[in-house]
């Protein structure tokens, strides 16, 4: 991977799929949004290329280079390679935040005000699927 394919980010939000909404840094950066896998609003990453679309660019977070308060070592070993574990990096309060942030995201446009939402009393494996 060379130099070129990698951005200093500053991440400012959090989209759908837990995924930092950041900016590139520095003269001459791309204007476009960044989704970076890996980030956490606040952070200040650099980031690599994976996918590019006319209005955003999808990447992932090679080295955090000022980590959110909210960060934490995750428990599990497995967390940066397992699916059950995408959350883990994220201390519990935050994490129930900024799926909140993520909700309310999805249901402004409609009109409905997402309520403070309600921790579960395990800290690890709460994880429930619904479909709709």
């Amino acid at each position: 991977m060379s130099a070129e394919t990698q951005e200093i980010i500053r991440v400012h939000g959090v989209a759908h799929g837990g995924h930092g909404v950041g900016r590139a840094e520095g003269e001459g950066a791309d204007p476009r949004v960044w989704l970076v896998d890996g980030a956490l609003p606040g952070e200040r990453v650099t980031a690599t290329r994976l996918r590019e679309a006319k209005q955003m660019i999808r990447g992932r977070a090679l080295e955090i280079l000022e980590a959110s308060p909210a960060r934490v070592t995750p428990p599990c070993p497995l967390a940066a390679t397992c699916g059950g574990c995408s959350w883990q990096h994220v201390a519990a309060d935050a994490q129930i935040e900024l799926k909140r942030q993520i909700v309310d995201g999805q249901l402004r446009h409609l009109g409905v005000t997402v309520r403070r939402a309600v921790p579960s009393p395990a800290a690890l494996g709460y994880r429930r699927r619904a479909r709709l």
